[in-house]
């Protein structure tokens, strides 16, 4: 308040103005009113406010907490006499959305509030920052309590009353029996059962850390079990046996190593590991990790428990952005969301979306008590749970949500629908065009392989992967390897023997020393300014390779005779003293006017040298590949854990270090295929060894690098400089070699933000280095080869397929479960209202009117969702029925026939479009083309 003293405004508290406020009294009189403590202060939305109160002291006279409620304060104790803090609802429900949308700590919303009440810092305010957070804290938990209608409940809210999870909001469109399933769901056929598949998905988070701070015995939680922490005695119970496992030796799972490091030291937990419906991202269960990212070894007690396959499957499966990180061999499709059965389009990264929004309460609540970090990240993960709950028709299921959780992570139920809709059509146009250009026995025993290999249980070791190529190309040494046995092969059949080392030893020797060439010069390069003791060491590398070189000369006489003589003709020196080492030529067959090699060389030579350089191509595509894979990971790493210039210092100096062995791969892929090019010319082989250019090179997640235009103001703006900065970087063509590699692919996130739309994941191209196959054949049968890569790309098509046609009924599916949850919801508060009959006067009023209104709330739900779903589901069913028939005709069993909709009516189960109301559907009879009669 402020008050004019004749020169200016000056601030003025409402006590000191005299003014007081009775409580417990309509008539605002009390013959026995009671004062207030002298120090008590009100926080509200506009500052904070002392203001004298009078409790009520006579006859009528209820606790004073009850009396500052009812008239919306909330007060820091219970205790008369002892309150001296105080909030309002108004700023309560506004704080708590604060710092949930923002994932902001308290104390900054509280410093606001106190310049709010005196900016300039003149006023001595006594802090209530303390009160305030444990105000806050019981705000949230009671709101908890509230909408999940255990506030209605009979019974008093203990620990006992409450069940594991009971305060968490469920996901509506996952499948619950006996609420939003249909009867005689358990006797679908086996081509209808991934419609009632639970989705789960699981990561760890390393981010929410714990310090040692306080204990569970001064601050327990308020949700012990009944939020989405695991009860904790239970959790301790299963997790004390837990003993560090082996950690795999594969660099792309370095996070593991760091689990038992002296990160965890000083820290109660080191993050927190989690589960969520992999369809909605709706959280389900959370658990605090001790010791990183162990697991289990064994069953608790030891005992032993099996699955019974009759009842339940589990199909492991790895989320879509990490798969491709992960070593690829013939038996690591299995785990691909591509090809599991059911998945549809799920992409298993839920858990990663959760993550990137929480990971910013990680700075306020890693300081915090154990009680008071699990009941706020409780209230988070409620509230991003609600956000979903009634986005999935509003915004959509994700869409909504971002405006404000900041992120973007999906669609809505009814964009999902009609993008599957058409992904599906596309899929089954693309793949019908395949097939019909194939035999039809083929088809089916492709077709034959993908369904036995799907159905398969884990691991999938017995039955064929019809889904990978054989590995047929030959590496650098089992090229070799063949070349000697052809040696002995020409020998014992009359052919001249040259000497002990074959013309294959001698290219690879040759081969083996431009490589260390190549290393040597770029050591000497790298090395700059040297030392005294580097130039000694550059000396004897040279001195050794200089005795390679000569007794390389002395073979390469025996097998290039003609090399003496050409070189003569030629003017070209053949022992330089002003040449080093390292820039010595060789003078393969490959580096020969090719005229003139059958004169220069023994035929034997070219052979070698052409059959060396091509297994040389796709041993050094193999090498970069694999190098892409660790750099990848090793940034994501660096840009995910490590903080401080010492550190990353250090982890940039680990990375150039793969970063100068890629380098080193592609330049020997170019010298390698320039020689083969040079050797045999081109042909239909340049279609898959192709030129290497400097953006290709980049790792398997990274999009197409395309220059960034000039955008509108505002939005894509930079300096002359930072421009041509992004044209080195996203465009390095102007560079001859490699030497902008650490510029372009697996730096991606360091310029992230630069990027524009259109390098996302739907219009992602992928560089060919990850598109050729893995190994081909060099040898005669092609043929064979051809019809192994045909068939792979086929049951993939096929797979496409059946993930497309799979999500469009899943997506139907989820909205027939959604609506009947939403009415299975909104009938519960209306039971509600029964439990509270024998609470007396205004509470019971004030009770019955919220569990009306939330049953509102729940049916104006449904009929908003039911409103945007009706019209695309309407518009798209002739549609879908129609692709029917194309469906079969390429091979495709779609669940959605005649056959097994008479089987629902038969069994008295509603099929999908009654259930929507989508029109007045006519089961009667079906229309002679097979198509649905629609009024």
């Amino acid at each position: 308040m402020s008050r004019w003293n004749g020169e200016y405004f000056e601030h003025v508290t409402l006590k000191e103005l005299g003014l007081s406020f009775q409580l417990n009294h309509q008539s605002l009189f009390c013959p026995k009113p009671l004062d207030c403590h002298t120090k008590l202060r009100i926080l509200h939305t506009n500052g904070i406010h002392d203001i004298a109160l009078k409790f009520c002291g006579c006859g009528n006279q209820i606790p004073q907490y009850q009396q500052l409620l009812r008239r919306g304060f909330y007060p820091a104790t219970v205790h008369e006499g002892r309150i001296k803090t105080c909030a309002t609802f108004q700023y309560l429900e506004a704080l708590s959305l604060q710092t949930l949308t923002t994932k902001s700590g308290t104390y900054d919303f509280y410093r606001a509030l106190e310049k709010l009440t005196d900016g300039a810092g003149i006023l001595k305010i006594e802090s209530r920052y303390r009160p305030l957070r444990m105000i806050l804290r019981q705000w949230k938990h009671l709101k908890l309590i509230i909408r999940s209608g255990y506030g209605h409940s009979p019974d008093p809210i203990t620990d006992e009353t409450l069940h594991e999870g009971c305060l968490t909001i469920k996901c509506p469109s996952c499948p619950h029996p006996g609420i939003n399933l249909m009867p005689g769901w358990e006797q679908e056929a086996n081509m209808r059962r991934f419609l009632y598949m639970l989705c789960i998905c699981l990561d760890a988070n390393f981010r929410l850390k714990l310090q040692l701070v306080s204990s569970y015995s001064r601050d327990p939680p308020l949700t012990n079990g009944a939020g989405y922490f695991i009860e904790r005695q239970k959790y301790l119970t299963w997790t004390a046996p837990n003993q560090a496992d082996e950690i795999s030796s594969c660099v792309t799972l370095n996070a593991l190593a760091k689990q038992n490091t002296k990160f965890s030291k000083g820290l109660r937990y080191t993050g927190v590991g989690g589960a969520c419906c992999a369809r909605t991202d709706m959280i389900l269960a959370m658990g605090n990790l001790t010791k990183g990212e162990s697991r289990m070894k064994s069953w608790p007690g030891g005992e032993e428990t099996k699955i019974n396959k009759d009842w339940m499957t589990v199909f492991p499966a790895i989320g879509k952005l990490h798969e491709p990180s992960h070593q690829q061999d013939r038996t690591h499709k299995q785990f691909s969301l591509n090809f599991v059965k059911g998945a549809g389009f799920c992409d298993g990264e839920g858990m990663e979306r959760i993550w990137g929004v929480h990971n910013p309460l990680s700075n306020s609540t890693k300081t915090m008590g154990p009680g008071a970090r699990q009941d706020s990240l409780e209230a988070s993960f409620d509230f991003w749970n609600f956000l979903k709950y009634i986005g999935m028709g509003k915004w959509g299921i994700f869409g909504g949500i971002a405006r404000l959780t900041r992120i973007d992570t999906g669609t809505s139920l009814r964009t999902r629908y009609q993008d599957a809709l058409a992904d599906r059509n596309k899929q089954m146009a693309a793949h019908e065009g395949l097939t019909s250009n194939l035999p039809s026995d083929l088809v089916s025993k492709w077709k034959k392989m993908v369904d036995d290999w799907q159905d398969a249980s884990f691991p999938k070791e017995t039955v064929e992967n019809p889904f990978v190529i054989d590995e047929e190309f030959m590496s650098q040494e089992e090229a070799l390897k063949e070349l000697e046995e052809e040696e002995e092969e020409r020998i014992r059949g009359g052919g001249v023997k040259y000497n002990e080392t074959s013309a294959a030893g001698v290219v690879k020797m040759a081969l083996d020393i431009q490589d260390t060439q190549a290393k040597l010069v770029e050591d000497i390069v790298d090395t700059g300014e040297k030392t005294m003791r580097q130039i000694s060491k550059i000396a004897e590398r040279r001195n050794a390779l200089c005795r390679r070189i000569s007794a390389y000369e002395k073979l390469r006489a025996i097998y290039m005779p003609g090399l003496v003589q050409y070189l003569e003709d030629a003017n070209l020196t053949h022992f330089p003293d002003d040449i080093p080492p390292e820039k010595t030529k060789l003078w393969l067959p490959s580096e020969l006017p090719q005229d003139q090699v059958e004169q220069i060389c023994v035929p034997e030579m070219k052979h070698a040298e052409a059959k060396l350089q091509t297994a040389r191509c796709y041993d050094s595509l193999d090498g970069l590949r694999h190098t892409l894979r660790v750099k990848s990971r090793m940034m994501l790493f660096k840009n995910t854990n490590v903080r401080g210039q010492r550190d990353s210092g250090r982890s940039r100096e680990v990375i150039n270090r793969v970063v100068a062995r890629a380098r080193a791969f592609a330049s020997r892929y170019r010298v390698a295929r320039a020689a083969y090019m040079t050797l045999n010319g081109g042909g239909e082989w340049e279609k898959i060894l192709r030129v290497l250019h400097n953006d290709d090179i980049r790792s398997l997640r990274d999009p197409a690098l395309v220059k960034v235009g000039k955008g509108r103001q505002g939005t894509n703006e930079e300096d002359d400089s930072a421009a041509a900065e992004i044209d080195l970087v996203i465009r390095p063509q102007t560079a001859p070699e490699l030497g902008e590699l650490d510029l372009i692919p697996c730096d991606r996130m360091e310029w992230e933000h630069r990027t524009v739309h259109g390098t996302g994941e739907t219009r992602k191209e992928m560089s060919w280095i990850w598109t050729i196959a893995s190994r081909i054949n060099l040898e005669d049968g092609a043929d064979e080869n051809d019809n192994e890569c045909l068939r792979a790309e086929w049951c993939k098509s096929y797979a496409r397929v059946q993930r497309a046609t799979e999500e469009v009924d899943m997506v139907r599916e989820e909205m027939r479960r959604t609506t009947v949850f939403l009415e299975w919801r909104a009938k519960q508060w209306e039971e509600a209202i029964q439990n509270v009959q024998s609470v007396r006067g205004s509470t019971r009023e004030g009770m019955v009117a919220y569990a009306r209104k939330q049953a509102w709330v729940q049916r104006e739900l449904y009929r908003q969702f039911i409103g945007k779903w009706q019209q695309p589901l309407a518009e798209e069913e002739l549609v879908h029925m129609r692709s029917q028939s194309a469906a079969k005709s390429i091979g495709i069993d779609e669940p959605m026939d005649d056959e097994a909709e008479e089987g629902d009516a038969e069994e008295g189960g509603e099929v999908v479009y009654q259930e929507f109301e989508l029109g007045n559907y006519s089961e009667e009879e079906d229309d002679e083309d097979g198509q649905d009669d629609w009024e």
